[in-house]
Formats: C-alpha cells, structure tokens, sequence
C-alpha cells in the first residue's frame, strides 16, 4: 500500500469516526493535512485541510 493509499484510508476512517460523534472535526482536518502530504490533492481535500 503507498503512502497515498494509507492517508486516504485514515481521512476516510476519521471522517467515518467523526461523524459516529467518536471524534473531533479537527481530527479530520488533521488527516486531510496529512493526506494532502502525502500527496493527494483535489480541491475539496485543499478546503476541508484549511
């Protein structure tokens, strides 16, 4: 699995989490930074990480 794989996994898992009310928005706009290192890119992902 590459690194672009793993972050998007890990967004989709916090974005699954957060909305269950298990965690903080915040956490998700972690892992959409992260993603966005890794090196997705597209602009939905661009506005959730800022």
């Amino acid at each position: 699995m590459t690194s672009t794989e793993a972050a998007a996994i890990a967004l989709q898992n916090h974005a699954a989490l957060w909305s269950m009310g298990e965690i903080r928005a915040s956490d998700v706009v972690n892992a959409a930074c992260d993603a966005l290192v890794a090196g997705l890119d597209t602009p939905g992902l661009r506005t959730l990480a800022a």
